[in-house]
């Protein structure tokens, strides 16, 4: 009997050493050290499961889409492991005019997944305030016409609804710890602590720049959870087959799709861009390349100002081959 028992014990204790030895799944996985002014490293579209998956160490993405009233809406569900995951870029630089379609921007900053930002230079956006990629731009203007969203060196979204100088010292008199990495001036914030900000935002002061009463084309982006990301857009009247939604439906919309979310809670909910810049892109099916997942194929892409994307912080090191093997 004590020999069993002494045999178990051996063995119990060799399976344990395997387990501790054994390679991990991604034993030759690096983790890449980012950082806000270098170029990511270039995508491995090897790591795009489907057409609407990807999936390594440090960044997975699932797309999916439904219809809501009358329009056609796709979702993106995007986790990172590193807050310099999540990253923004201009079309040229922030003191010119350029602009571009949203993959050419993307693929230049080597982007696995993007949508469009907030038309940063618009002749509505005088009085603004941009900081991107932890570089002020424009710190001196805030028009209230305009939310600010800002994105802080852990990757979590904050909003100011209607934006002030006073407004801003506050927050962050309030978040001294936090330093802001990128902002956008579009909003409304839709979202925030999980609660509805404004319960008709037919009512909101920038009704008259953002047709917030028409059915247009629309973008969000909304943080779950810590470094958990939703992006929802849906179509609008040039598809075809939708006619839009109004911002009250639209966040009618964001709570519906957060039926779909297996218990997370969006906590917070930000409006970019609509209307035709509205767009979000993943791999072609067919090709290395990315495209626009959203709207109608027939509608042509538009040139945007800026992106919003995510970048891969993953590098596989596969051990060299030895000869003769």
């Amino acid at each position: 009997m004590l020999k069993l028992l002494w045999k178990a014990l051996v063995i119990a204790v060799m399976i344990a050493l395997l387990l501790v030895l054994m390679p991990a799944p991604y034993a030759y996985a690096d983790f890449i050290r980012l950082s806000l002014d270098e170029k990511a490293p270039p995508v491995d579209y090897s790591n795009y499961v489907s057409a609407e998956e990807y999936s390594d160490p440090s960044l997975d993405i699932r797309i999916w889409r439904g219809r809501y009233r009358s329009a056609n809406y796709t979702c993106a569900m995007v986790s990172i492991a590193d807050p310099l995951q999540i990253r923004s870029a201009f079309a040229g630089k922030a003191s010119n005019g350029f602009t571009a379609t949203a993959v050419n921007i993307a693929e230049a900053h080597n982007a696995v997944f993007a949508v469009n930002g907030d038309y940063f230079s618009s002749e509505f956006h005088e009085k603004n305030y941009i900081i991107r990629q932890g570089k002020a731009y424009k710190t001196r203007y805030l028009e209230k016409k305009w939310d600010l969203m800002i994105i802080d060196q852990n990757g979590d979204l904050h909003g100011i609804h209607e934006p002030s100088k006073e407004k801003l010292e506050a927050w962050a008199r309030s978040h001294p710890d936090l330093k802001i990495i990128n902002t956008f001036n579009m909003g409304p914030v839709l979202i925030d602590n999980g609660e509805t900000v404004m319960a008709d935002f037919n009512q909101a002061l920038n009704q008259r720049n953002l047709g917030l009463h028409k059915n247009c084309a629309r973008m969000a982006v909304c943080q779950l959870d810590p470094l958990i990301y939703l992006f929802v857009t849906c179509e609008g009247p040039d598809d075809e087959d939708g006619s839009g939604l109004t911002m009250n439906d639209f966040v009618s919309l964001l709570r519906e799709v957060e039926t779909q979310l297996d218990g997370r809670r969006i906590r917070f909910a930000y409006n970019l861009d609509g209307g035709a810049s509205a767009t979000m892109l993943f791999k072609a099916p067919d090709r290395n390349k990315l495209v626009r997942v959203n709207g109608s194929k027939s509608r042509p892409d538009r040139y945007v100002k800026d992106i919003l994307f995510f970048v891969s912080a993953w590098e596989n090191e596969e051990p060299a081959s030895v000869e003769g093997e």
